[in-house]
């Protein structure tokens, strides 16, 4: 079996990291993969390691930034949804000699993918991977009726019931949509708990939309309540501005001790295997990757109670959810952690078992290959 996978970035974040664990645990279960994107990037460095073939084609996507949706903006992304049927005619001609069984696309804001089954004629499996319109403020460029036309010409795959619940009958019909969470390859590193200051992180794409500024304010409120014994780690790049708003808070309160900005990091597991508490502050997270990353690595976690974060944490149990957008209430969650340094490590080793059980990498694509076998029948 070959599959070719579409993706619409080249960085190294959440989805493309989901797609490069599929393809490798894919490849142990014999299926074969190549990769088509936009563009060169880093993750064209993983699969060249992994010696995973790839193709780079420009394509447009078919979502638009909905602050920006003037006429004239429109208008521009028609014209390039018209070039991409362009483009999927010429790239046709050599995925022919591929031999490719089957197409799937590695996200919903972009249907190239949709493009290519319809001039090669294979299955489509279509990863839903975001809402788009609830975490990213993107809208179609179609209207509903034929966006809904088109998923329907597709195997969908949403990463949480968050997310099915968001596209069902709205943008796709039942028989059409299933869930399966993303995998996570599991740690082989003990953690390494400081026993003296408690290390909070935050990892991730930095922006406005995941909300990184309302740790920096729970952080303030800390101090102010006299906590001195933590630090909280902002691990990842992204807005240039939104970063420089970010430090700037942290000057201006003083809190220079207690938040430590690490830029992007590869290795990712090592850096988790030394912290103690997992932050996620998205609004409408789609599934949180960088969740079950925590949780993988014996992190307790604290999660607003948006999006998927309510099926992957057990309030209570492997972790703690905050009232969306209240500080005051992921300060308070944060401070129950400080306090119970017990409760801290219990939490962290419930959810690492859970994470083990039900968000590991190879279930995933073991998983995914059922529905590949299903559409090859």
């Amino acid at each position: 079996m070959r599959i070719l996978f579409v993706t619409h970035y080249s960085a190294l974040y959440g989805a493309n990291l989901s797609l490069l664990r599929l393809i490798v645990e894919l490849r142990r279960l014999g299926v074969d993969s190549i990769v088509l994107l936009p563009r060169k990037g880093k993750i064209c460095e993983e699969f060249e390691k992994e010696k995973i073939p790839y193709i780079v084609q420009y394509f447009a996507w078919w979502e638009y930034e909905k602050k920006r949706g003037n006429w004239k903006y429109l208008c521009l992304i028609l014209r390039e949804e018209l070039k991409n049927i362009y483009r999927a005619f010429r790239l046709r001609q050599s995925l022919v000699h591929e031999n490719i069984d089957i197409i799937h696309s590695n996200g919903s804001v972009f249907d190239f993918g949709a493009v290519l089954h319809m001039f090669l004629r294979k299955p489509h499996v279509w990863h839903l991977r975001e809402f788009g319109r609830l975490d990213y403020g993107l809208e179609f460029v179609y209207p509903r009726w034929l966006v809904k036309r088109i998923f329907d010409t597709s195997h969908c795959v949403a990463i949480s019931q968050a997310v099915r619940s968001y596209y069902l009958n709205r943008y796709i019909s039942p028989r059409n949509l299933c869930v399966i969470y993303n995998g996570v390859l599991e740690a082989n590193k003990q953690n390494e708990h400081d026993n003296h200051c408690v290390q909070f992180c935050c990892v991730g794409l930095i922006s406005e939309k995941k909300n990184q500024i309302l740790i920096l304010k729970a952080v303030a409120l800390l101090i102010k309540l006299g906590y001195t014994n933590f630090v909280v780690n902002i691990i990842g790049d992204g807005e240039k501005q939104y970063v420089t708003t970010l430090q700037r808070y942290v000057e201006e309160n003083k809190a220079e001790h207690n938040v430590k900005f690490w830029g992007f990091r590869s290795d990712i597991y090592n850096t988790l295997s030394t912290m103690d508490v997992g932050l996620m502050t998205s609004r409408n997270e789609a599934f949180g990757r960088v969740t079950i990353e925590y949780m993988m690595n014996e992190c307790a976690v604290i999660a607003s109670n948006t999006g998927a974060n309510k099926e992957l944490i057990n309030h209570g149990e492997d972790g703690f959810l905050f009232e969306d957008n209240d500080v005051k209430d992921l300060a308070d969650k944060m401070r129950k952690l400080l306090d119970d340094r017990n409760l801290m490590l219990a939490m962290g080793h419930k959810a690492k078992k859970k994470a083990e059980k039900q968000f590991n990498a190879k279930l995933n694509a073991k998983k995914i290959l059922d529905i590949y076998k299903g559409l090859m029948k």
